[in-house]
């Protein structure tokens, strides 16, 4: 992970400004704070620093986009993130294999679109942008807590196969 190597200290060190000005709601990120700054910035599907760092990265540039003049901006990014987190997940300590996932549908999301109900694989890439060598796009779909993969994967690759023999995809077209 490239880009967490050096935005991660930048974060850090706003938060560490913010701290000396506003020691309530710096509190209110130690621990998120605290996850991101002990990270080994390796994307995996059980890491709780990933998920922040990749949505708090999506929203920074998202934020810088619209033009969002903040003093605060990578830290009210952070909180943004940290507050979907806890209303979609119940926390904001959420595996990135619990956020970014990868479903078998039948078409490319005309036909059949994602479901959290359905099953779905854990998958450790992410966005490029992020830095990572194992790129992934994923869409957010409203109403669904998890996003939408970008791309389908099909019968016969080792992914597919692997879900298979796991018992987490079903070989056959109907997906319940």
């Amino acid at each position: 992970m490239l880009e967490s190597e050096t935005q991660i200290p930048q974060l850090a060190e706003e938060w560490g400004k913010l701290k000396a000005t506003d020691a309530g709601r710096a509190a209110k990120l130690a621990d998120a704070i605290a996850e991101l700054k002990a990270w080994d910035h390796v994307s995996t599907i059980d890491s709780k620093a990933m998920t922040l760092f990749a949505l708090w990265f999506e929203r920074m540039g998202r934020l810088q986009a619209q033009k969002v003049k903040d003093d605060w901006l990578k830290i009210r990014a952070l909180e943004e993130v940290t507050a979907d987190l806890n209303r979609d997940f119940g926390t904001w300590r959420v595996a990135w294999g619990d956020v970014n996932r990868l479903q078998r549908i039948q078409s490319g999301g005309e036909l059949e679109t994602f479901s959290d109900a359905k099953v779905s694989l854990p998958i450790s890439g992410a966005p490029g942008p992020v830095g990572i060598v194992n790129n992934f796009y994923t869409r957010p779909i409203e109403g669904q807590r998890r996003p939408d993969v970008a791309e389908q994967f099909r019968p016969g690759s080792a992914l597919f196969e692997e879900g298979v023999q796991t018992g987490m995809v079903h070989a056959s077209r109907d997906q319940s």
